[in-house]
């Protein structure tokens, strides 16, 4: 069970990064590839359009300011 847990854990963060950089437009330069692969996160068991607001919306323009930055 420990290897499992482990695979899944990495699977997570793997996706959770080519999610990341797709919705910030840097994994390739059309941007419908971008969007398409930004919608990785949601096979994972998370929400690309929850996930940019969190991201987008609530981290962006409080980037690592303790108390505002979720």
């Amino acid at each position: 069970w420990y290897w499992a847990v482990l695979v899944g854990v990495l699977h997570s963060a793997i996706g959770v990064c080519v999610q990341h950089d797709a919705s910030h437009g840097a994994v390739s330069p059309p941007s419908s590839v971008n969007a398409l692969v930004s919608y990785s996160v949601d096979w994972i068991g998370n929400n690309r359009w929850l996930w940019m607001q969190q991201h987008i919306i609530g981290h962006h323009p409080h980037c690592n300011i303790a108390g505002k930055d979720p």
